[in-house]
């Protein structure tokens, strides 16, 4: 049973996704993020991209932000494939480190 903490962590985000400016720009923010970490130190850009992927997994419960991630590939043809690309790239470097750490 969630704390009394927890519940009010989870009315704030509730409240704070809901926020309809939030709603137009975060997708394409965590995109870009994402992206840009590449241009970070190596060790680096794993906690960026892990924050990035944990928001975007939160959010995608809400029809809006499923939307706003869809029009970014017909906006920004380039951004999204190179998100694509290096997400890609990243679940096969986990998936390597998996099955050599097993």
């Amino acid at each position: 049973m969630p704390s009394h903490h927890q519940k009010e962590n989870i009315l704030y985000k509730d409240v704070f996704f809901s926020n309809s400016v939030l709603k137009k720009h975060l997708i394409n923010a965590l995109v870009t993020v994402y992206n840009d970490s590449e241009k970070t130190e190596y060790y680096g850009k794993f906690s960026y991209r892990y924050s990035s992927s944990n928001i975007m997994e939160y959010v995608f419960s809400d029809e809006i932000y499923r939307k706003k991630f869809v029009e970014l590939n017909k906006k920004n043809e380039k951004s999204f494939s190179e998100f694509c690309n290096l997400l890609i790239n990243d679940m096969n470097s986990l998936l390597l480190e998996g099955l050599i750490a097993l």
